[in-house]
Formats: C-alpha cells, structure tokens, sequence
C-alpha cells in the first residue's frame, strides 16, 4: 500500500506569521482563562467570608436579644429590601 507524504506549505511552517498568530492566540486565551478563574476564586472566598461573617453576627445578636425577638425574620426582610 502506497503511503502518502503530506507537504507543507509555507505558511504552516513553524516561523511563519499565521502560526505566530496561533500561537499569541492561544497565549492570549490561556491568558484570559487563567484570570477569569482567578477572578472566580475571589469573589467565592469573598462571598464566603461575608456569609460567615452574617452568620455570626445573627448568632451574636439572638443570643443577647433572646429567641422570640425575630431577629432573623427582621433581619432577613431588611437585607431583602436593600
């Protein structure tokens, strides 16, 4: 069975400037990527520390105001609202 060559044209050769592009194009993706994650990452350790720190603080204030007062309920409405 005869094997075929595959020839390659100028510009796929590995120095020419469509293969530069390519490879500053995907430079430039992982680029993208990599920060967007990093972003992400942020804002989830951000948001977890205010959801502990809204936690505690509820915790903070039944305890002293008592169970009846609706500390929650009270705070749970006004957060909405804001």
């Amino acid at each position: 069975m005869p094997t075929k060559t595959k020839t390659i044209s100028a510009r796929h050769t590995q120095d020419s400037p469509e293969n530069e592009y390519v490879i500053t194009l995907e430079k430039l993706k992982k680029q993208v990527r990599e920060a967007q994650l990093k972003a992400s990452l942020s804002v989830n350790k951000e948001m977890i520390r205010l959801y502990w720190d809204i936690g505690k603080t509820i915790s903070e204030k039944q305890k002293i105001s008592g169970w009846g007062t609706r500390v929650i309920e009270k705070l749970a409405k006004d957060l909405q609202n804001e």
